[in-house]
């Protein structure tokens, strides 16, 4: 039960983070993008352009990581695939250094969350709630420089 209310968690916060990236305007990332200069609305209009395309094959992995909480790993495997296509479309420094923390943060939340769902270390909870925070803060930042 604690698994499944673990992997609910995470989904929620999986979620919050993608309507977060596809609001009109949204959310931009990492260093990916080419030489050209972009503003920040530039680059967040092209980020949420990119992500647009790919909220139904994320939500599917959300939902099924909340009926099969080993799934979830596979959601974050999603996730961050989703997110780091999107940032290669940002080539702004201010959007880029945001999504490169985004991804940072993804990364350590989707190593708790294998710790503790697939792998049983309850001893990790208190770094998977952390990293949850943490993540959802980077993507209210990046909402925030978005606007």
């Amino acid at each position: 039960m604690r698994r499944q209310l673990t992997a609910l968690f995470i989904a929620g916060t999986l979620a919050l983070g993608l309507a977060a990236c596809s609001s009109p305007g949204a959310t931009g990332g990492a260093g990916f993008g080419g030489g050209q200069r972009q503003s920040v609305a530039e680059a967040c209009t092209a980020f949420g352009q990119a992500i647009a395309g790919s909220q139904d094959l994320v939500g599917g992995a959300l939902r099924d990581a909340q009926t099969d909480p080993t799934k979830t790993v596979e959601a974050f495997g999603t996730l961050e695939t989703t997110l780091g296509d999107a940032f290669s479309a940002v080539s702004n420094a201010e959007v880029s250094a945001l999504g490169d923390s985004l991804l940072d943060s993804l990364g350590v939340l989707a190593d708790a969350a294998e710790a503790v769902i697939v792998d049983g270390d309850t001893a990790r909870a208190a770094e998977l709630t952390e990293a949850g925070r943490d993540f959802a803060l980077r993507m209210q930042e990046l909402q925030t420089l978005c606007g």
